[in-house]
């Protein structure tokens, strides 16, 4: 399933303007499970906290990974191309900065300014840096263009 065309149509087909629905909250947790959340119905796990947020929202029950490992899950996340397309295959392959992501989407067509806390996992485009940059000298790189730092 596609997450991130998904996040688009959803946020698409609401009108523009500042309201509780311009408050995204995306959760990816890729170090367990789907199914070990209490609101799955997981028998021994509880987990009140991400339960009340799957209540009040969106729970993708049948969410699937095209990728793996973390890097290039996210990447398919967040840009809603399969790996073949945005082509990074392994952790520190760099997304080409030509393409888009939907922190960039959001920023550039609803006036949001979408953040991060922790990483996306994404090494930066090295020919959109200098020589110099300590982005080069990371596996990570960072975070993707568009969204800022919490």
């Amino acid at each position: 399933s596609d997450l991130s065309g998904m996040l688009h149509k959803f946020l698409a087909s609401r009108p523009f303007g500042r309201t509780m629905l311009d408050n995204v909250l995306l959760i990816t947790a890729d170090q367990f499970r789907g199914d070990c959340l209490g609101c799955a119905g997981h028998c021994v796990a509880k987990t009140p906290n991400l339960d009340r947020l799957a209540a009040d929202g969106i729970h993708f029950q049948q969410h699937y990974s095209p990728a793996a490992p973390c890097a290039p899950s996210r990447a398919c996340i967040h840009t809603g191309l399969y790996t073949s397309k945005h082509r990074v295959v392994d952790s520190g392959v760099p997304l080409s900065a030509a393409i888009t992501n939907w922190g960039l989407e959001l920023a550039k067509h609803r006036d949001m300014q979408p953040a991060v806390i922790g990483y996306t996992d994404q090494a930066a485009d090295p020919r959109q840096l200098s020589p110099e940059d300590d982005k080069l000298r990371r596996w990570d790189g960072g975070h993707l263009p568009g969204f800022h730092n919490l």
